[in-house]
């Protein structure tokens, strides 16, 4: 049990807490859940990571 607890401490501390990386997830999340194709999922990375 303290495995998994230490597991998303981690994640809560590191990874969502970057705003990032968040909105990245949030984004994958969304274009996986359209079915889009894999191509359009990673020009949808490419494009939002070129912006910044």
């Amino acid at each position: 049990m303290d495995v998994i607890k230490d597991i998303l401490t981690f994640l809560a501390d590191n990874v969502f807490g970057q705003v990032p990386i968040l909105i990245g997830l949030i984004t994958l999340a969304g274009l996986i859940l359209q079915r889009k194709r894999f191509e359009d999922v990673f020009a949808a990375r490419c494009a939002r990571r070129s912006a910044w």
